[in-house]
C-alpha cells in the first residue's frame, strides 16, 4: 500500500496530554505516559506533516454502521492468527466518520483520488478486541464546520474531532 493510502491517526493531543500530566491517571506508571506522550506526538506529526495538504483543506465524511479491521489474535499454540474484525455501533446507529481526501499526481503515473478515515485512540471495547484505532465519528450539528474548515484555525477542527460521538462498539468475526 502505498503512504498516500495508509489511514491517519490524528486528534488534538493537548488536552489528554495535559490530562495524564497532572494528575496522572492512578494507574499509569511513568513509562505509560512517556509511550503515550510519545505516541500522540506521532499522530499529530501525521496531520501536521504528510497530511498537512489536506487537513483544513479537503474533508469528507462517510456514512456508517461499522468498520472492519485486520486483527492478530493468539491461538492455541501461542502464534497469531490475522482476522478481520467487525465492529459495529451498539444500539446500530449511522455515523458520520471523519475523512480527508486528496488528489495525487506524479509525472508519468495515473492520477490517484485517495482519502483516509481519521482514526484516535480505542475507547477500551476496541482495545479490548486487540485493535489499537477507532474511528471518529463527528456530530451532526459539526457537519458544515468540517466539511468547509477555515485552514487557518486548526485549533476549531480538532475541537470536533474532540467533541465526538462516543458509541459502544460490539465486535464479531466478519469472514
Amino acid at each position: 500500500m502505498t503512504q498516500a493510502g495508509k489511514l491517519v491517526k490524528i486528534a488534538d493531543k493537548t488536552a489528554n496530554l495535559r490530562d495524564i500530566a497532572s494528575p496522572p491517571p492512578a494507574d499509569w506508571t511513568r513509562a505509560r505516559r512517556s509511550e503515550y506522550s510519545q505516541w500522540a506526538k506521532r499522530v499529530v506529526d501525521n496531520l501536521e506533516g504528510f497530511w498537512k495538504g489536506q487537513f483544513g483543506h479537503t474533508h469528507g465524511l462517510m456514512v456508517v454502521n461499522a468498520f472492519y479491521e485486520h486483527v492478530a489474535l493468539p491461538t492455541a499454540d501461542g502464534t497469531p492468527d490475522k482476522v478481520i474484525l467487525e465492529f459495529k455501533s451498539c444500539p446500530t446507529q449511522e455515523m458520520l466518520v471523519a475523512c480527508i481526501w486528496s488528489h495525487w499526481t506524479g509525472p508519468g503515473e495515473s492520477d490517484l483520488l485517495s482519502f483516509a478515515a481519521i482514526t484516535d485512540e480505542p475507547p477500551p471495547e476496541v482495545a479490548a478486541a486487540r485493535h489499537d484505532r477507532c474511528i471518529i465519528p463527528i456530530k451532526p450539528e459539526n457537519i458544515d464546520a468540517w466539511l468547509n474548515p477555515n485552514p487557518r484555525d486548526r485549533k476549531a477542527l480538532y475541537a470536533i474531532l474532540d467533541d465526538r460521538e462516543r458509541p459502544y462498539f460490539e465486535h464479531r468475526l466478519a469472514a
